[in-house]
């Protein structure tokens, strides 16, 4: 095999393993801006993170979520005021290519597999998924570097 070939073979798999996602499946899309966000999203069910209870986030084109505030830097600081998740938090931009969606789930065959992934990893919780909030960048390029593309998702 190529370098190519095992790089594209890896991503299938990867892309495989991704709950369905885009307008086709009820997402909403966010801008595509530089440094843009999602404006508040109100939340259907309250969560719980470290303590507080949020019921509003902002899904950050820079691969994260916030829930007080849309950040507004490029960058990841180690020391930071904003309460954020963040698989993937670089200097990604969807205004040169890739689409940045997000969906929350309340019914249906996604909040039945999101039930049976937990339980398949922590079968002592008995967890059953009631709400499931899915933001997902696809194909999202690296800012300056055309070439080198992204597909992650939060879940």
């Amino acid at each position: 095999f190529s370098q190519s070939s095992e790089i594209f073979t890896f991503l299938s798999f990867v892309l495989e393993n991704f709950y369905p996602y885009g307008p086709s499946n009820g997402d909403t899309v966010n801008p595509s801006v530089d440094d843009g966000s999602s404006s508040a999203i109100p939340l259907i069910n309250t969560f719980p993170y470290f303590g507080n209870a949020y019921n509003q986030l902002y899904v950050k084109n820079m691969g994260l979520l916030t829930f007080d505030q849309s950040v507004s830097s490029s960058y990841p600081y180690l020391y930071t005021s904003y309460v954020a998740i963040a698989p993937l938090w670089s200097y990604w931009n969807n205004a040169k290519s890739g689409v940045i969606s997000y969906r929350q789930v309340t019914s249906g065959s996604d909040l039945q597999r999101a039930t049976s992934d937990i339980n398949q990893y922590f079968p002592q919780l008995n967890f059953v998924a009631t709400w499931v909030f899915i933001a997902t960048w696809d194909s999202v390029a690296f800012n300056n570097m055309d070439t080198v593309k992204t597909c992650f998702r939060l879940k």
